[in-house]
């Protein structure tokens, strides 16, 4: 054992072995990301950041302007991205691009950050965790907010977390910090919380400047824009509690677009496949607030009162974006991506209380770590029934003589269910997974246990022998849980289909490609009908004149309402969708939307089809963009 201990320090120690590790980890990290620039499908959102962000840039709009586009989010989302699409040139390329370099800034920060909580070789684990990770280079190769939001974050952390910050770096990070208010309004909280503990790490003088720093940009952010900045938080805000923003609202009585009914459990699977694609953020703080020794740690109050407000600001976030998507209809689904914006946060506990993580004796916190242990194993295990669940459908069984299934010698479980029992294949399919999962719970929380009763009684029969964290069958179970499911990050367990918008290769030049066709059909100054699930396309005609409720497609489509009203806040109806297919000069469908009235209305003998262009994706051929005009 102690040539061991000499063994590991020797490495340790050895000078910039850490720094390569967390190199090359980081150089796989961005590789996976440019893979992932390139075979990931645009989608919604990010088309509008870009389109739009390139609109205000090149003066065809303003933000928040009356008969503009949606004004969704904070300034800064839209800006910055329009920013560099005007230096670099429009398009897909420009934005993908640009995010990938955000990543790689995401992870010199966290590196710079962790080494300040930890030390080098900490550092070198985070890197490695997050490149190990397909969430991380998943969501952050896309042109979307979550890689900016997770940029602005660290770096706002790197300038005031730790001790003795010069004045000027809080002053910075309070800015970023203000700054990433006016990105995501979803956000906002971090800035006052961040304040609240400068005041409490770096003292009254720096809080102060803090407080003005970070504040002062909110309020400029706020001044250029008002007063129909105004409509962002009148989204927000209750209307019962704020009737005075109603001149920035929509009226209630207008009806929005009827969604297709989600089933039942769509929330709850929302939630599982939130923690799985960030299981060891999420994990890790259920291990800390279970294991860490706060009695301990206080002596250290620096580093104390940085993971006190590490593990706040994780807890605050997680809970605003949580329950709007579980108690209300705003984007339900959505658990996993929002997490992406402050999930990192989940790493830094980590790094900040496992030095103090400490075996517990109190029952409770054992029932606890075992519920979570198997609520834990069950839910992941359902929510992968997709990858899973044919697996256990076709388990083998051998064949009793109850005349059930004719005379084969074996059947598979799912069919003696089925024929025996009545059960629904579909139900079974969900129903195996789950109790497969709550079956590989009971194991390891059994096996957890009688290990650490063992060693427990091993310990207390060599009394030379100190107490050791293993014998603590909370700690164990926590920590064990912990890297276990780290290890299987990539699998389909863990990280199941967050690649679903996977679809072939070269996706950048296609939309390149496509952009080309557009641009020899559609000359400049032509009014386009635009209905396609990403705008991204409409970035290769330059000076096009759109309708810009369509960037956002049916989240700004209403069922009735007064058009003008409507029109104002970006939002369209049916009687604008017809009066723009009657006045538009070019109408440019994705093929697999040309469908139900629509298809009807341009088959008609008043329309005609000019041109297809090639696909968008190639696993897609219903991507194409089919081309029409109103005949003369």
């Amino acid at each position: 054992m102690q040539k061991i201990r000499d063994t590991t320090k020797i490495i340790s120690e050895i000078p910039f072995l850490a720094e390569g590790v967390a190199l090359l980890a980081g150089f796989v990290f961005l590789l996976q990301t440019m893979k992932n620039a390139d075979i990931m499908t645009s989608i919604l959102d990010e088309g509008a950041y870009l389109y739009k962000g390139y609109l205000y840039l090149t003066g065809q709009y303003t933000l928040y302007q009356p008969y503009g586009p949606w004004g969704n989010h904070m300034p800064l989302s839209f800006l910055i991205p329009g920013v560099i699409q005007r230096f670099f040139g429009p398009g897909l390329r420009s934005g993908r691009y640009f995010a990938i370099f955000l990543a790689g800034l995401t992870l010199l920060g966290l590196w710079i950050l962790v080494r300040r909580l930890g030390n080098r070789w900490w550092a070198a684990l985070l890197i490695v965790i997050v490149a190990w990770s397909p969430t991380y280079s998943t969501y952050y190769s896309t042109a979307v907010s979550q890689v900016l939001v997770a940029c602005m974050l660290v770096w706002s952390l790197v300038f005031v977390v730790g001790k003795n910050r010069p004045l000027w770096q809080i002053a910075i990070g309070s800015v970023i910090a203000g700054m990433l208010f006016m990105t995501r309004i979803n956000m906002a909280i971090a800035l006052p919380i961040l304040i609240i503990y400068v005041f409490w790490q770096h003292g009254t003088r720096a809080g102060f400047v803090s407080a003005i720093a970070g504040i002062l940009t909110v309020i400029i952010g706020h001044a250029l824009y008002w007063s129909d900045i105004l409509q962002m938080w009148a989204r927000w805000l209750p209307r019962s509690l704020t009737p005075f923003l109603d001149n920035w609202r929509i009226p209630s009585k207008y009806t929005k677009y009827l969604q297709p009914e989600l089933p039942s459990n769509t929330r709850l699977r929302s939630l599982l496949q939130g923690i799985r694609f960030h299981y060891t953020a999420i994990i890790g703080l259920l291990a800390a607030l279970l294991l860490w020794s706060t009695r301990k740690m206080s002596k250290d109050r620096e580093n104390f009162r940085t993971s006190v407000f590490l593990i706040a600001l994780f807890i605050i976030l997680f809970a605003l974006h949580l329950l709007p998507t579980l108690l209300l209809d705003y984007c339900p689904y959505c658990i996993a991506t929002y997490l992406a914006f402050f999930s990192l946060l989940g790493l830094l506990v980590i790094v900040s209380t496992f030095p103090h993580w400490q075996p517990v004796k109190s029952k409770w916190r054992a029932l606890l770590a075992i519920g979570i242990i198997l609520a834990l194993t069950t839910g992941i295990a359902y929510d992968a029934f997709e990858q899973t669940g044919d697996w256990f459908l076709q388990i083998p069984v051998p064949r009793f003589t109850w005349g059930i299934l004719g005379t084969h010698r074996s059947v598979t479980l799912s069919s003696v269910l089925i024929n025996k029992f009545h059960l629904e294949e579909k139900f079974l399919r969900r129903a195996f997974p789950a109790i497969g999962g709550l079956l590989i719970g009971t194991s390891f929380v059994t096996l957890t246990f009688l290990a650490s009763h063992i060693i427990t009684r091993i310990e207390k029969r060599n009394n030379h022998i100190p107490a050791s964290k293993i014998s603590n069958f909370t700690y164990q179970s926590m920590v064990i849980l912990l890297l276990v499911g780290t290890i299987l990050y990539p699998t389909k367990l863990i990280a199941g289909n967050i690649r679903k918008n996977e679809c072939g290769n070269d996706i950048i030049m296609s939309h390149e490609l496509v952009g080309e066709q557009l641009r020899e059909i559609v000359p400049p100054g032509s009014l386009v009908y635009w209905f396609g699930e990403s705008a991204v396309s409409l970035l290769y005609l330059p000076r096009i004149e759109i309708y810009p409720p369509q960037l956002n497609d049916s989240t700004t489509y209403y069922k009735d309402g007064d058009s003008d009203i409507l029109l104002k806040f970006g939002a369209w109806n049916p009687e604008l969708k017809q009066r723009w297919l009657d006045e538009a000069d070019f109408i440019l469908i994705e093929a697999r939307f040309l469908k139900g009235s629509l298809k009807k209305t341009l088959k008609s003998s008043y329309y005609e089809e000019i041109q297809s262009t090639s696909p968008l994706y190639s696993c897609r051929p219903d991507s194409r963009i089919r081309i029409f005009h109103k005949k003369p």
